[in-house]
C-alpha cells in the first residue's frame, strides 16, 4: 500500500493540471466494425441472390461474361490472372469438397423450364446432335444435349479403338489371329483351333464390359428391357449377350478397314 507521505504531494502536483477539459462533451459511442464483419447474413437465400446478382450487373454485362471469368482455364506457361482466393474457391468446388456439388449444377441447368427453346423454335431440331457446336445453339438445354452427344461419341470411338489392341498386360490376350504366315513377320500368331474353341458370347460380353464400358452401357440401353426405370435381366436371351453381339458390329467394321489395306489374312478373334 502506497504511504500518505508520497500520495500528497502528488496530489497538490496535479490538482488543476486538468481543468482545461471539464467541460468539453463527450463524443458520441462508436460501435466496433467486429460485429459488422462477422454479422451473420440477413435475409432469405433469394434476397442474397438478388444482392449478388445486381453487383454482378454493375460490374459485368451479363450473367455469362462472369461465369465465363469465373471458369477460367488458363493455357499452362501464361501466367494465371487470378487471385488465390479465386483459385482456391473454383478449384474446391470443381473437387466436389462444397455442400452442393457440379453434379447437381448440371441438372438443375439442364431441366429449367427457361432452357429450353420454345416449340417454334427451330433449335429444338438442335436436340442431342452430332454436328452443331454447343457453342452455336443458345438454348442451355439443348446446348447442353449437343455437347454430352458429341462427348460420348469421341469416348466411344477411343473404347472401339481399345477394342482392337491387344491387353499389354495379359499374355493370353489376342484380338488378331493370322489364318496363316509366310514367316516374314515377327511374333505373328496363328489361329487354331484351341483359340475357337475358347471364343464365347459371355467372354466377349466380358471383355466390353472391361475395355470399353461406355459402348457396351449404350448398347445395353438398347437392348435391356426396363421397368419403372429398372433394367431387368431375361433369363432366356439376356441382354450382355445381345449386347456383345451389337458391340461387334463397329468393331468389325474398324477392322475390316484395316485389313483391306494390306492385312488380308488377319482374322479376328476375341
Amino acid at each position: 500500500m502506497v504511504p500518505d507521505s508520497f500520495l500528497t504531494p502528488l496530489r497538490s502536483y496535479m490538482k488543476g493540471k486538468f481543468d482545461q477539459f471539464k467541460d468539453l462533451t463527450p463524443l458520441p459511442e462508436v460501435p466496433s466494425t467486429y460485429m459488422y464483419k462477422y454479422a451473420p447474413s440477413i435475409g432469405t437465400p433469394w434476397k442474397r441472390v438478388d444482392t449478388v446478382l445486381k453487383l454482378i450487373e454493375t460490374e459485368f454485362d451479363s450473367l455469362g461474361e462472369f461465369l465465363s471469368y469465373l471458369f477460367h482455364n488458363r493455357d499452362y506457361g501464361i501466367p494465371d490472372p487470378r487471385t488465390p482466393k479465386h483459385c482456391s474457391v473454383v478449384a474446391s468446388f470443381l473437387h466436389g469438397q462444397s455442400n452442393v456439388n457440379m453434379g447437381v449444377i448440371i441438372d438443375l441447368i439442364y431441366r429449367h423450364h427457361a432452357g429450353q427453346p420454345s416449340t417454334s423454335s427451330h433449335e429444338r431440331a438442335s436436340a442431342f446432335s452430332s454436328t452443331i457446336s454447343p457453342h452455336d445453339i443458345a438454348n442451355a438445354r439443348t446446348s447442353l444435349s449437343a455437347w454430352a452427344t458429341q462427348l460420348i461419341g469421341q469416348q466411344a470411338y477411343r473404347e472401339i479403338c481399345v477394342l482392337t489392341r491387344d491387353d499389354p498386360n495379359d499374355p493370353a490376350d489376342v484380338t488378331q489371329l493370322c489364318a496363316s504366315t509366310n514367316g516374314r513377320a515377327k511374333n505373328v500368331q496363328v489361329v487354331t483351333w484351341d483359340h475357337l474353341g475358347k471364343f464365347t458370347i459371355g467372354g466377349l460380353a466380358d471383355r466390353f464390359t472391361k475395355w470399353a464400358p461406355l459402348v457396351f452401357y449404350l448398347t445395353e440401353a438398347m437392348a435391356a428391357p426396363r421397368k419403372n426405370g429398372v433394367v431387368k435381366l431375361r433369363i432366356k436371351c439376356p441382354h450382355p449377350m445381345v449386347s456383345a453381339v451389337q458391340d461387334t458390329s463397329p468393331t468389325d467394321n474398324y477392322i475390316r478397314i484395316i485389313t483391306d489395306s494390306g492385312w488380308r489374312n488377319c482374322v479376328i478373334y476375341y
